[in-house]
């Protein structure tokens, strides 16, 4: 069984409604009394996706949006008409970005670039498709909040250079906000 949830953002009212998909084994949950409580990712506040536990804050207008469990690595998923930005955090430090399905990361550049807001960017990555895939993939990663923010902009192939700029000027809008806390080892 997977749940997904897919909000819409429609005059600051946030509808969310839960998708189930049943595997032929697993009994109807549907008609079950249910008791545990889906623990979100974070939620939508004025237009913004805000996941405070991870200092995760998008601009979330004009996109459909998928918001993940806290168990999940993927915290958001946004879709837009051209293009889809997915949010990823790894309690890790990933050296290598995190592999895709439909794609092989060729161009890996380390170094201090500059989109998110308040923090230069370690690693940029571009992910080229496999034969049934029609997306490039541009990756942006940061190490931060005591783990790997990965920044993933699918991009369909035809459309590259439009959907680039766009994603910039959404991407330039994000902000991580700082909220690891170091534990000590010895209390």
């Amino acid at each position: 069984m997977s749940c997904t949830l897919f909000s819409k953002i429609n005059d600051s009212i946030i509808n969310e409604r839960e998708v189930v998909q049943q595997d032929k084994d697993m009994p109807n949950i549907l008609n079950q009394n249910l008791t545990q409580k889906i623990s979100f990712s974070g939620k939508i506040i004025d237009n913004r996706y805000i996941d405070r536990d991870n200092g995760l804050k998008v601009p979330v207008s004009e996109a459909l949006f998928e918001i993940g469990h806290n168990e999940s690595n993927r915290k958001l998923k946004a879709i837009y008409t051209n293009f889809i930005i997915e949010y990823w955090f790894f309690d890790d430090i990933l050296i290598q970005p995190a592999p895709l399905q439909d794609c092989t990361w060729d161009f890996i550049d380390r170094g201090m670039y500059q989109t998110i807001k308040k923090y230069n960017i370690n690693v940029v990555a571009t992910c080229f498709p496999n034969e049934n895939n029609d997306y490039i993939t541009f990756g942006y990663f940061n190490y931060i909040n005591g783990g790997t923010w990965q920044i993933e902009a699918h991009l369909p192939i035809d459309k590259m250079l439009e959907s680039k700029r766009a994603v910039e000027k959404i991407i330039s809008e994000v902000s991580i906000d700082d909220v690891y806390v170091w534990k000590s080892l010895v209390e």
